[in-house]
């Protein structure tokens, strides 16, 4: 649990200071060993967002569902919830859904 809380702090300390790549892997590490962790999925959804990944960010809240689902029988509550919607009108929207760029010669 110490151990876990450790990387969980380091996640978001580095992600504040800017050095978001590495503060999401401890964070993935995280949810390897406790994946129903709603709020470190909710950290790496606002470094995706940030780093302008808002497809990203909406593939994690859907993590953060499956995880939820699976292992404790609940759906996200209303923080992850309300972050998501934030991502979708900032128009995050998930890669499969964007339009492929057209460029024009």
């Amino acid at each position: 649990a110490d151990h876990l809380a450790v990387l969980t702090g380091l996640g978001a300390s580095l992600a504040a200071l800017g050095e978001r790549e590495q503060g999401a892997e401890a964070l993935r590490a995280v949810l390897a060993v406790e994946p129903e962790r709603e709020d470190v999925h909710r950290m790496l959804m606002d470094i995706h967002a940030a780093d302008g990944r808002g497809y990203l960010a909406l593939r994690q809240f859907d993590a953060c569902r499956e995880a939820l689902r699976r292992r404790l029988g609940v759906e996200p509550g209303p923080e992850t919830r309300a972050a998501r919607d934030r991502i979708l009108a900032r128009g995050g929207t998930p890669r499969a859904a964007r339009k492929p760029r057209v460029i024009a010669a």
